[in-house]
């Protein structure tokens, strides 16, 4: 799935130079006019990164504040575009994890966002739906059954390989990885279908959560990694180190036998 980014800003040139910027990396942008229109598209949509027109600081701050105190997107990648450096340790204590300048956001927004691209792939990433083979403990009261994880994502899973009818909150415990730390996490029974049962989280421990999001992120990042383009520059270098057929006649460590030679 390809990242999400929303812009929050009554600047239209800003809006439209920072969307330029944010789409050249393959993230898809809208723009919130205000704090109540943003709220809106933060209520309906995930997006993994945010960033923050703080010129009127007080309703940038608060903005960002919201943001953090969002079950959704609170650990989405944010970015503030500040009027005055010296309100950097305010929006950052807000909830900015980058800040650029007004005065300079055309050239600072391209290095900012390429610092944090990375983040913004695993804040994708944790949303994602990965196939699963590990094996999961299942307990619903009396009941304790073994199933197979089939997809895994932040919000819950869906195990195969049990039989019983399931309801209500259960207890689920696996290791998505041969000897990793095992997740244990709180569920709700969503759906039971076909042979599959969908769980969704409902309570995790903090270590548990890390464990999960760290795997998660690393399966989003094998699944995007693409192979470098070939630069121009690239390309005359591995011309250079290309030998014509003549030259490579010339290098040829070893002479070539009489008797292979036609008359």
């Amino acid at each position: 799935m390809t990242p999400e980014a929303l812009i929050l800003t009554s600047d239209f040139e800003l809006s439209h130079m920072v969307r330029v910027a944010v789409e050249r990396f393959g993230i898809t942008a809208g723009v919130a006019l205000g704090a109540s229109d943003a709220l809106q598209h933060l209520e309906r949509n995930k997006f993994d990164l945010l960033i923050v027109d703080c010129s009127d600081l007080d309703q940038g701050c608060a903005a960002l504040r919201k943001m953090r105190l969002s079950r959704t997107h609170r650990s989405a990648v944010s970015i503030a575009i500040v009027g005055d450096r010296g309100h950097t340790k305010y929006v950052s204590d807000s909830g900015a994890n980058f800040v650029v300048s007004h005065v300079n956001y055309e050239v600072e927004i391209m290095a900012t966002l390429r610092s944090a691209y990375g983040l913004v792939l695993r804040e994708r990433g944790r949303y994602n739906r990965f196939p699963s083979t590990s094996t999961v403990n299942i307990r619903l009261g009396a009941l304790v059954a073994d199933g197979r994880i089939r997809n895994i994502s932040q919000g819950g899973l869906c195990i195969s390989g049990i039989d019983s009818t399931m309801q209500g909150h259960v207890q689920l415990r696996f290791a998505l990885e041969e000897g990793n730390i095992p997740i244990s996490a709180g569920g709700r029974v969503a759906w039971q279908r076909d042979g599959l049962v969908g769980v969704e989280f409902v309570g995790m421990t903090k270590t548990s959560r890390s464990e999960l999001e760290a795997w998660l992120a690393e399966q989003f990042e094998i699944q995007t990694k693409v192979r470098p383009k070939i630069t121009l520059r690239l390309r005359r270098r591995i011309a250079k180190r290309t030998l014509s057929p003549s030259k490579a006649l010339e290098r040829r460590p070893f002479p070539i036998p009489e008797k292979f030679v036609r008359s």
